[in-house]
């Protein structure tokens, strides 16, 4: 948890980013409903932000790939739900494209790019059309919508930790029950 929180005793915030329609996203969500309320509420640990048929916007896309992919399997989670983000040279061991961003002052550029490797990041522009495109597979239902963003993605912001099945939901929530 945050210091900011810490002081201000205000309970953390995960985000799941799902789409009612799969059944697997109701089990997720179920999981994470039934430890919101085992020892999430009762603690004032942490709220459940549920994000219906959304996916993350720029900024929280820019967030979770600057402080939440911290090993392999955070990579994966979130070229699970980013398909257009996988690139597809890493499947044939071949260096992975490099691509130019501006990142904050005070970053340390080396730490950056070696948990960015195989992760694509886009310009502002270029993910609001990916935004928008899935909000209009969402709306208009004829087109798939999972071919954009791929759900569910859970967030915690407060550990800097995401989560796309059962065992890394799990994971999460392990921090809360101490």
């Amino acid at each position: 948890m945050s210091l900011f929180r810490t002081l201000q005793n205000s309970p953390a915030t995960i985000t799941i980013f799902h789409n009612p329609k799969l059944r697997t996203l109701a089990t997720l969500y179920h999981h994470l409903e039934q430890a919101y309320h085992h020892y999430g509420e009762s603690k004032d640990l942490f709220l459940v932000d549920l994000m219906t048929n959304k996916m993350p916007t720029y900024d929280q896309f820019l967030t979770i790939a600057q402080a939440c992919l911290k090993d392999d399997t955070s990579k994966t989670v979130l070229r699970n739900c980013f398909p257009f983000m996988y690139d597809l040279k890493s499947i044939h061991h071949e260096e992975p494209r490099s691509v130019t961003k501006k990142l904050p002052v005070g970053t340390d550029l080396e730490k950056m790019e070696e948990r960015l490797v195989g992760i694509k990041m886009f310009s502002e522009k270029e993910y609001a059309m990916i935004y928008d495109a899935y909000n209009k597979a969402v709306e208009e239902k004829d087109i798939p919508e999972e071919d954009i963003f791929r759900s569910p993605l859970v967030v915690d912001w407060d550990q800097s930790l995401i989560a796309g099945d059962e065992t890394t939901l799990a994971a999460i929530l392990d921090k809360y029950k101490k």
